[in-house]
């Protein structure tokens, strides 16, 4: 098999693995989470639901936004552009695919409640009184109980997904894969050992530069989910956590494609 049949190959399998998680992602957000058992007088969920200070749009425009603005740069400045724009967004939808999957399967089995549930779900009073009338004359109080909500239906079953957060996991993804992109860029610049151009020093500094900027850009985001009540810190540490990891995943699969493709070219001028 030639080098350029490995190439098309390799491609075909990335391809074919970065939509089975796009599916697994559509497949999940149908699927209703878990409902847990709640008491109306829990001050943990029954914080005041406000308006989102940075939307799922705004995120989602955020993370795609940063992710192939890095990308686009990465792969115009790299020998082999056709290869590495390629590897870059199959690699970007792959690990951007496998952290919301991973997220929104945690997010339904889980079931945790927003800390501003009870707003969300306005339980029925009816259903409530008549717990209430049988918990008190078995237990002498009122017991916690999946109670009937009569909120919008759409609030209420993502006032069931608390954990882990999913604002945290998306925005903490483009910081990890852009980091991972901009240190990859100036480590393969400094490897070719110019006699002109940019110092190590001035190279190192444009990249801290740009990951404090995105680690800013990530934390404000993060931290705006314990503010506006949608989640708990717990939450927003655990989603960060998830989007770190598969960031760094996407960007150690450009650079295994990129050094896959430096063996072959070695080997066929070896040949």
């Amino acid at each position: 098999m030639t080098s350029v049949q490995h190439q098309i190959l390799r491609y075909i399998v990335l391809i074919i693995l970065s939509i089975f998680p796009l599916i697994a992602i559509l497949i999940l957000y149908l699927i209703e989470p878990l409902h847990r058992n709640f008491s109306i007088y829990d001050i943990s969920i029954a914080h005041e639901y406000k308006n989102d200070t940075v939307s799922n749009p705004l995120v989602n425009g955020l993370t795609f936004g940063s992710s192939l603005l890095f990308a686009a740069v990465y792969c115009i400045f790299s020998p082999a552009k056709c290869q590495s724009i390629l590897s870059c967004i199959m690699s970007l939808f792959f690990g951007f695919g496998i952290t919301k999957s991973f997220t929104q399967l945690l997010k339904i089995t889980v079931g945790r409640l927003r800390p501003d549930f009870l707003q969300r779900c306005k339980p029925d009073q009816e259903d409530v009184r008549m717990h209430s009338i049988e918990d008190m004359r078995i237990f002498g109080q009122l017991l916690s109980h999946d109670f009937k909500c009569t909120g919008d239906a759409q609030i209420v079953k993502e006032g069931h997904m608390s954990f882990p957060s999913g604002h945290a996991s998306s925005i903490s993804y483009a910081f990890a894969f852009c980091s991972f992109l901009a240190f990859f860029w100036c480590y393969r610049y400094i490897q070719q050992k110019k006699q002109t151009g940019m110092s190590r020093i001035f190279l190192l500094m444009i990249c801290l530069t740009l990951s404090q900027t995105l680690i800013l850009i990530a934390l404000y985001t993060s931290s705006s989910r314990v503010s506006d009540n949608r989640h708990n810190i717990s939450d927003v540490i655990f989603g960060f956590i998830i989007g770190v990891i598969g960031g760094i995943i996407s960007g150690l699969i450009i650079w295994i494609f990129e050094c896959i493709e430096k063996w072959e070219e070695s080997d066929e001028q070896v040949i």
